[in-house]
C-alpha cells in the first residue's frame, strides 16, 4: 500500500514503468491533477520454504515454496552456499517455472553445509526476486544395515558392519551400546577414522554378552 495525497492505495497488478496517476474531481472532470513523470509498478516474490532453520537431507524431495504478487510470469530458482552473496547454482530448468504455481518439488543436491540460501527471481526482470529470509543447512545421511536388530552373535564371531550413505561425507566413528542404546560409551569404540565409503567394516565380535545391543555409526565432523 502507499498513500495517493492521504488516500491509501493497494498497488494494483498493473506491472509497468510508464504508469501515471490522476486526481479528478467527482463533480468536474475538468478540474484535475496528474502525476508529474511516469512511475514503475513491479511484481514481487516472497519465500516460504526454506527460510531460514530448516536442515534438508541429500537425496530427499523437499517443496520449495513462494508467494507471488503480480503477474510476474516465469521464475528461475537458484540456491546459494554462502549466504546468499552468490546464487550460481540454478535449480530450474531453461524456461523455469511459472510463478503462479507457488511450489516447486526439489531433490536435495550434495551440497553439504549451513550456510544456504534459495532465491526466486523473474526470468524477465531480475530486479522481481525474493530470498530466503535466514540460512538453512543440508546435510548427509548414514544409516545403519547391519547389525541391525534380531542378530545373535557368540565372543569372537567376525562379522560386517555395513551402512548405507547419501552426500559426500568424511570420516566416521562405530560404537556399541550395551543398554538398548542409552549410551555409547568411549570405552566401546569399535573403530574411528574411517572412510564413510569403506562398508562393509569387519568386527570381531567383543566379551560384551547381552541381549541389549545396538551399533551406532556417526559423522565425526557432525
Amino acid at each position: 500500500m502507499t498513500n495517493v495525497d492521504g488516500y491509501l492505495w493497494t498497488i494494483p497488478d498493473a506491472i509497468g514503468n510508464q504508469v501515471k496517476v490522476k486526481v479528478e474531481n467527482f463533480y468536474d472532470s475538468a478540474v484535475s491533477a496528474v502525476s508529474n513523470g511516469i512511475f514503475t509498478i513491479k511484481g514481487r516474490v516472497v519465500v516460504g520454504a526454506p527460510n531460514g532453520g530448516e536442515i534438508w537431507k541429500v537425496g530427499e524431495t523437499r517443496n520449495i515454496t513462494w508467494t507471488p504478487y503480480g503477474s510476474i510470469g516465469n521464475v528461475d530458482i537458484y540456491y546459494s552456499t554462502d549466504g546468499g552473496a552468490t546464487y550460481p547454482n540454478k535449480i530450474t530448468a531453461l524456461g523455469g517455472v511459472l510463478a503462479s504455481s507457488g511450489t516447486y518439488a526439489w531433490t536435495v543436491p550434495d551440497s553439504i553445509g549451513a550456510n544456504l540460501k534459495v532465491k526466486i527471481e523473474s526470468i524477465t526482470d531480475p530486479t522481481v526476486k525474493g530470498e530466503s529470509t535466514g540460512v538453512f543447512e543440508i546435510k548427509g545421511t548414514l544409516t545403519l544395515t547391519a547389525p541391525n536388530g534380531t542378530e545373535t552373535f557368540f565372543v569372537n564371531d567376525g562379522t560386517n558392519i555395513t551402512w548405507t550413505k547419501t552426500g559426500t561425507l568424511g570420516n566416521v566413528e562405530m560404537r556399541y551400546s550395551t543398554d538398548a542404546g542409552a549410551t555409547y560409551p568411549i570405552g566401546n569404540v569399535i573403530a574411528t577414522g574411517v572412510a564413510a565409503t569403506a562398508t562393509p567394516h569387519a568386527w570381531t565380535v567383543p566379551d560384551a554378552i547381552g541381549n541389549q545391543l545396538k551399533v551406532k555409526i556417526f559423522l565425526l565432523s557432525d
